[in-house]
This record gives structure tokens, sequence and C-alpha cells, in this order.
């Protein structure tokens, strides 16, 4: 196994136990949807079943959301800021950049691009040249 296998399943696991701990939230689809997001892309990269371009979309997204999700205050250096999110228990911000750069190391760790089409169709045969 290679590095990017190991540290896929190990994040893959990581993030469904993320996602069985989101049920008891208000909000708990959305968190759920996110986390398993992670946890799926997390295993197609596993079997080698994704495409950089999708990871380096889904990194924008993640690291966008951990932006929006991070509770800085005016005037407030960002090492009080994780002080203050870990006092609140929002712990939103943190996993989500966890998961911004695991897609941007997913995504420069793989080598796949986006295949559109099949090499070849299956059922049809090619014809011989006379």
């Amino acid at each position: 196994m290679t590095f990017k296998q190991i540290l896929a399943i190990l994040l893959g696991l990581g993030f469904v136990v993320l996602t069985a701990l989101q049920y008891r939230r208000p909000d708990a689809i959305i968190w759920i949807t996110v986390y398993l997001t992670v946890a799926i892309f997390s295993f197609m990269v596993f079997l080698d079943k994704i495409g950089r371009a999708l990871l380096l979309l889904a990194f924008a997204a993640y690291t966008a959301a951990a932006f929006y999700f991070w509770p800085i205050q005016q005037g407030e250096p960002v090492l009080a800021s994780i002080e203050v999110m870990q006092a609140n228990g929002v712990p939103d911000a943190g996993s989500l950049a966890v998961a911004g750069i695991a897609m941007l190391v997913f995504a420069l760790l793989t080598k796949r691009k986006i295949d559109l089409h099949p090499p070849h169709i299956p059922g049809r045969l090619k014809k011989w040249a006379n």
C-alpha cells in the first residue's frame, strides 16, 4: 500500500466517525452530507476512481467553507480564534479545513485525469481494414 492509500483509508474512516457523531445536531443532515462526501472521496482516492479536477474543486469548496465558518472576531489573532472555537464547541471550521487540506494532498498525489469516455465501447468490435 502506498502513502496515498493509507492516508485515504485513515481520513475516510475518520470522517465516517465524524459523520456518525453529527446525528444529534439540529442541522445534522447538512453536516452528515458534508462529512460523508469527504469520506466517499477518500475511499474513491483509495480505489483510484476519482480525477484530479474533482479533487481540486472539492479543495476549493471545503476551503471556502472553512473560511466562512472560522470564528474570528475583530482585532483578534488567528491563534486566539482557535481558543474561541474550542470554547464555543465549534469544530466545524477545523474539520472543514482538514477536509480541504486532504483534498489538496489527494489532488497533488493523484495522477488520474478525468475520463469522460471509456477507451472502447463495450460490445462493439473493431473492423479490420482490408
